[in-house]
């Protein structure tokens, strides 16, 4: 139940009551049929679902405060008429224009042969909302006060209620304040009829095999689920679900992903954080839950978003924000009943003085105590603000946030039982109270918590409303089972005892697929997925692949046209839809290297995703690649020469057709990638007047360039002064003869300088080019190949400047102020 769904309109026959609002039929488990109103009797047929649309306004008060309403034919019992196929009761209530109003009294002669137990209601649900908020939400008050008890129970998730007569039923509100007894009854849902069952059978057919293929010894499969009758095997697989909980392995094959209807006949015991064990049994829908641990059950069930205040004793489930405890009666087990409070709260305050008697298990979250000094809480149990246990025996369970874990229920749940195993959570801060089932077969605290966080991350996303059949993911997958196929078997397996549809009648398409990681030469193909409204068999053909493939021959060249050995080279490749190549897959019987190398060339990937080696002096050649497009990279090149710039080709039809974006059309199935040598450069700082120039400060960088220049070095003269390298710079300062800065690879560069010698203006900057290890351009200039890089620097000027009288003679003593401006006018 959350308080967060925008329609508020109140769904049954899935794992909670959500939402709030009058009663979509359609999504009830079983059929429901409307009963009649006298204004004072309700008459209900013996058995079967049924709903009544009431209004304060034209039924409930005009009854009056202490007037009586009659449940005629009721079963209050929490037997067979509880469940599937038994009687239960829906009543929408809507409050609209009233801030306030008085349920009435049910008369004791709605028994059934005068039988009533503290059970009694939990086949009754009020539904109290109001049709013209915007929320849909009743936000007033209700009470219960004078005259009789009431039966059934209530869904008010933002109102108040008030009672000082007995209640036998769950009652969720925002506030609530009883004065008298709030017996539990906990709603109980319809329930589909028991589900049938069918079949999965799948069969082997192995295709004709090529000269040195064998088969594998054995395959595996897998089954899959979803209620969309459209999906493809392969989209099962990649999008599955896995059930939780312990893992089930068939007779004769490998451990599946997780356990389902048919998933094997073996299974393995487990012990949950609780020390509950995962017991197995049949998930049925229950719009709220029934019962408490180890299947004993407490007094009342009581679900305040924000404040209880209470007057009687405790002995049941309760949650709450706040809990005023104003009793001065015991907190503790009634007799021959085991106390089973579990308190999820952030302040509890204590009013009275009375000691407490013991209490055995008791669940406290909180953050706040107002308690009396002497009070005894010295058998109490309960967390601190850190998730630490204080005292008592507590049973804790797993929070995340401000998402606490009230209760888990696990194990024989007595008259519960056929509800299977769940847990309850809430969420103090959003006002959100959810239910998690274990329809997995195993109840795992683990995968509960999981579920719950799914859940709590999907009711936030904007505009999701549960109640509406569009956003439920029709496309979802789960892993059903695992099998395992071999010539033993015949090729064959079946997955039994599989249920035709989901709780709400919805049918389950099961999908089988083929785990071909390990069957990359056969394709898979599919007759009979999905099986679906019965018996069905799922026949899976395999047949060779067959990849037509060419070999490629790589070359490795200097300039010139000679072979260059030394130069690590490697090789990816994908298809045209991107899929990346592997090529070892395309050989026949197994793994082997598809490299044919040329001599003195050395392997070092020969087969897979990336295939690479060192070349030698003769061209080394791939073999068998498949169509599709093709890098070839240089990772390393020789001494002395250039990394180059990546080869991309592609293959089609056992062809090259395109290198780089030029089309091809030549027989020869050829790669040549040639390195340039790295190229000395001959740098000179000199005067206006040629003299090399010592004493200036320079600094080398590059850009577009695949190398860094750390490796570079310096030929500098004898009074050169070396300065720092990195990849990307490389500095001195200048002597008395040129300086030569060998191994430049190819690239555009900038000489810039720094600091000028003292006397002289620091020069511009100077850029030059090298392509394919020569120097091609000093700025926009070409230069040939042997061009030294000049840079000059002008002296700065002198001035003579005189200070005479008029009679032409030097006159001392004068103030003298020079000014001037650059020629950028600074």
């Amino acid at each position: 139940m959350a308080k967060s769904i925008k329609d508020r309109l109140l769904t049954l026959g899935s794992a909670a009551v959500v939402g709030l609002g009058a009663i979509p039929l359609s999504n009830i488990a079983v059929a429901a049929d409307e009963v009649t109103f006298d204004g004072a009797t309700i008459h209900i047929p013996s058995e079967g679902t049924h709903y009544l649309n009431l209004t304060v306004a034209d039924n409930i008060v005009t009854l009056g405060q202490t007037a009586e309403l009659t449940y005629e034919n009721i079963n209050f019992h929490e037997g067979d008429s509880a469940y599937g196929g038994g009687q239960v009761l829906y009543i929408n209530l809507d409050a609209a224009g009233y801030e306030e109003f008085n349920l009435p009294t049910v008369h004791p002669e709605s028994s059934r042969e005068g039988e009533q137990s503290v059970f009694a209601g939990s086949n009754i649900l009020w539904n109290i909302y109001d049709s013209s908020s915007e929320d849909k939400m009743y936000h007033g008050k209700v009470t219960k006060c004078g005259g009789g008890g009431f039966v059934g129970c209530i869904l008010a998730p933002e109102a108040d209620f008030e009672c000082d007569v007995p209640v036998d039923g769950t009652i969720i509100a925002e506030n609530i304040r009883y004065n008298n007894e709030i017996h539990k009854a906990s709603f109980l849902a319809p329930q589909p009829k028991e589900q049938e069952k069918e079949k999965v059978d799948v069969t082997k057919t192995w295709g004709q095999l090529m000269m040195g293929m064998t088969q594998p010894n054995s395959v595996t499969v897998n089954l899959y689920r979803s209620r969309n009758g459209n999906l493809d095997p392969k989209y099962c697989e990649e999008n599955a679900v896995n059930y939780t909980g312990t893992q089930t392995t068939a007779p004769a094959g490998p451990a599946g992903p997780g356990a389902g209807p048919g998933a094997g006949t073996q299974s393995e015991q487990k012990v949950g954080q609780d020390g509950l064990p995962y017991t197995q049994g049949t998930y049925k829908d229950s719009v709220w839950y029934s019962g408490g641990p180890l299947g004993v059950a407490g007094d009342f069930e009581v679900f305040a978003f924000d404040t209880i205040t209470h007057n009687q004793h405790l002995n049941g489930n309760l949650a709450c924000k706040k809990l005023v405890m104003v009793s001065s009666l015991p907190v503790g087990p009634n007799t021959g009943s085991q106390n089973l409070i579990s308190i999820v709260t952030d302040t509890l305050e204590i009013t009275n003085k009375t000691p407490t008697m013991p209490c055995d298990m008791i669940d406290y979250k909180m953050n706040h105590f107002v308690i009396p000094e002497n009070y005894n809480v010295a058998a109490w149990g309960w967390i601190n603000e850190n998730g630490e246990s204080r005292q008592g025996n507590t049973m804790a369970y797993p929070y995340k946030g401000d998402h606490y874990m009230l209760d888990v229920f696990a194990g024989d749940l007595g008259p519960y039982d056929s509800h299977g195993d769940f847990a309850i959570a809430m969420n103090m801060s959003n006002k959100e109270l959810y239910l998690l089932h274990a329809d997995k077969g195993y109840l795992d605290l683990d995968a509960l918590q999981l579920e719950y966080d799914a859940l709590c991350k999907k009711i936030a996303t904007e505009n999701y409303d549960p109640t509406k059949q569009e956003n439920e993911d029709l496309n979802a997958v789960e892993f059903v089972g695992q099998r395992t196929l071999n010539e033993a078997s015949g090729w064959k397996a079946s997955f039994e005892d599989l249920p035709k549809t989901d709780c709400n009648g919805n049918p389950w398409y099961y999908y089988v697929k083929e785990d071909t990681s390990k069957l990359q030469r056969f394709t898979d193909s599919y007759e009979g997925n999905p099986v679906s409204n019965g018996d069905g068999t799922v026949n899976i053909t395999n047949k060779v692949f067959d990849i037509k493939t060419t070999t490629v021959e790589f070359s490795k060249q200097d300039l010139i046209g000679g072979e260059l050995a030394g130069a690590t080279l490697k090789l990816t490749g994908k298809k045209t839809n991107g899929e990346e190549i592997s090529l070892e897959s395309t050989m026949f019987g197994g793994s082997r290297s598809v490299l044919e190398l040329g001599t003195g060339a050395e392997a070092i990937s020969d087969r897979g995703k990336e295939i690479s080696w060192k070349s030698g002096t003769t061209p080394t050649k791939v073999k068998y690649m498949p169509d599709g497009i093709y890098t070839l990279e240089e990772t390393a090149a020789p001494d002395g020469y250039n990394i180059t710039t990546k080869v991309t080709f592609e293959i089609r039809d056992q062809k090259i057709v395109k290198i780089g974006e030029t089309e091809v059309t030549s027989e020869k199935n050829t790669i040549i990638m040639d390195d340039a040598p790295l190229k000395d450069v001959v740098i000179s700082k000199q005067t206006l007047g040629g003299t090399e120039l010592k004493g200036a400060e320079l600094t080398l960088t590059v850009r577009n360039c695949l190398m860094d220049l750390s490796e570079v070095e310096l030929d500098l003269a004898a009074d050169a002064v070396a300065g720092t390298k990195t990849a990307d710079a490389v500095k001195w300062t200048s002597g008395s003869s040129p300086t030569t800065v060998k191994w430049l690879p190819d690239g555009i560069y900038t000489l810039h300088e720094d600091t000028a010698p003292i006397g002289y203006h620091t020069a511009t900057d100077i850029e030059f080019t090298i392509e394919k290890g020569k120097l091609v351009k000093i700025g926009a200039s070409d230069v040939e190949d042997s061009a030294p890089v000049v840079m000059t620097d002008k002296e700065l000027a002198t001035i003579d400047i005189s200070k005479t009288g008029i009679n032409g003679k030097e006159l001392a003593g004068a103030t003298l102020t020079l000014t001037g401006v650059n020629k950028q006018g600074g």
